[in-house]
């Protein structure tokens, strides 16, 4: 099932981030996974990096904003299911056999010639990320730069025991057409909310994000 749109009117990161938020705190999700579209595509990591930044400096959070744990993913170079898995077992602090678990399967993957862009999940990591993270509420932020959407069960992310915000990473400085929502939207599969800021905006967020970066930046990616 296709997940539910909502549009913000959004002028800034901040005040993007802020919206968000506020309506983590009155919505009622089936499955606690979001997708942040940012302007057409733009801005998307600066405003998940904020979220990332602000949760777990709230003195006293509401209720639905009180996590055990705030964990930030950013694998807008994607590399494999695998990589992401290890980058999550990284930030959990797993324990050595675990983590040596991934390392054997790297070595055997390596010595058998497996590319690296097909190695898949371990489902015993998965089963400790899954029962780590049940220990306490938490708040997953995550970029992928994988073409698809990523199914968290695989990787051992337990959806109902948290919040997950996503996105797709974009490395250029690019954007997306109004058109482009609608052909993401149908392919998302296991999201529950679609969030995208009102189109009004957009040009003027872009050019203030433009006027940020520095030149040499743009040189790179324009």
């Amino acid at each position: 099932m296709a997940p539910k749109l909502k549009e913000i009117y959004a002028t800034d990161v901040v005040d993007a981030r802020e919206k968000i938020l506020n309506y983590i705190q009155r919505a009622s999700l089936k499955n606690n996974i979001i997708y942040f579209d940012g302007w057409r595509g733009f801005g998307v990591t600066a405003v998940l990096r904020s979220i990332a930044q602000a949760i777990p400096s709230m003195k006293s959070p509401p209720p639905k904003l009180c996590f055990g744990r705030t964990i930030y993913i950013d694998c807008s170079w994607w590399e494999s299911k695998r990589v992401m898995q290890r980058k999550i077992a990284e930030e959990l602090r797993l324990d050595r056999k675990t983590m040596a678990m991934i390392e054997e399967q790297d070595q055997e993957d390596d010595f058998n010639g497996v590319d690296h862009g097909s190695r898949d999940v371990i489902r015993e990591v998965s089963a400790m990320i899954d029962q780590t993270l049940r220990e306490n509420r938490f708040m997953m932020i995550f970029i992928t730069g994988s073409a698809d959407e990523v199914a968290l069960r695989e990787i051992g992310i337990p959806e109902y025991y948290g919040m997950i915000i996503w996105t797709f990473g974009r490395r250029l400085v690019t954007m997306h057409e109004h058109d482009g929502i609608e052909k993401l939207v149908k392919n998302l599969r296991h999201t529950s909310l679609f969030i995208n800021p009102s189109s009004y905006q957009t040009h003027n967020v872009v050019h203030c994000f433009l006027k940020r970066l520095p030149t040499e930046l743009l040189a790179i990616h324009l």
